[in-house]
């Protein structure tokens, strides 16, 4: 295909030079064939010259180019998510990184949390690996049991496609999210809500019935690096 764009092209350039020869063309038509000569070397199309040869696809395509340079750079927004990310995970590759905070961001505001907060749980729970699989059977960046994303999932209105479908970041996280805002909504406090969605709702709730400390290790973990992403980053994006 694009040798045969290549032909069509020549051909219709040997038209207007053979026309530029001849003693046919006129004035204005020898200009316009001029400027369609230097505008290949500015690497555009003159306007005017569009009839004689194959612009349209090529201005498409700059439209296409211009659109992804400007949808490739890094909003502003995302800059602090991904020096935390980066900081906590220096060896994860710059795409992933990006792709990360993307998602964080998207969620955090939905739900309205500190994206900090789900920073510092995707760091204890897998450290940014999203093919993390604990020995309980919790997987993903978010560690999350498969029972509990096929409960989650119809909520949600999203398919559960098996275990293997929490390898994906997006899925993941959106899915993690939304229980973590459900342990908040059961139990009434965030720290209680972080505690249940790394234990389990019904442990907590006999722990709690027996008059147990809720504080735990994880708890304490989330907390450490919540505080240590304060210290290098700017404040939570609007």
């Amino acid at each position: 295909m694009n040798m045969y764009k290549k032909l069509k092209g020549e051909s219709k350039i040997r038209t207007i030079l053979t026309k530029l020869t001849s003693n046919k063309i006129t004035i204005k038509q020898s200009l316009l064939c001029i400027l369609f000569v230097l505008s290949l070397n500015f690497g555009f199309v003159y306007k005017q010259v569009s009839t004689e040869i194959d612009s349209e696809e090529y201005q498409k395509a700059q439209i296409n180019r211009s659109y992804v340079s400007k949808t490739a750079k890094t909003p502003t927004e995302l800059k602090p998510i991904e020096n935390a990310i980066s900081v906590f995970c220096p060896d994860l590759e710059r795409s992933k990184i990006s792709y990360y905070a993307s998602i964080v961001y998207k969620e955090s505001k939905n739900y309205g949390y500190d994206w900090r907060l789900i920073i510092a749980m995707m760091k204890a729970e897998s450290n940014f690996d999203k093919q993390a699989k604990s020995y309980k059977g919790a997987v993903g960046l978010m560690q999350l049991m498969p029972n509990t994303a096929e409960w989650i999932s119809p909520k949600l209105k999203v398919q559960y496609n098996g275990a293997s479908s929490l390898h994906n970041p997006e899925y993941n996280v959106k899915l993690g999210v939304h229980y973590l805002s459900m342990m908040e909504d059961k139990f009434g406090d965030l720290d209680k809500a972080i505690v249940a969605y790394n234990k389990g709702p019904r442990k907590l709730k006999d722990d709690l019935d027996q008059g147990l400390e809720t504080n735990s290790n994880f708890l304490e973990k989330v907390k450490a690096y919540y505080l240590d992403i304060k210290s290098f980053t700017t404040e939570y994006p609007a």
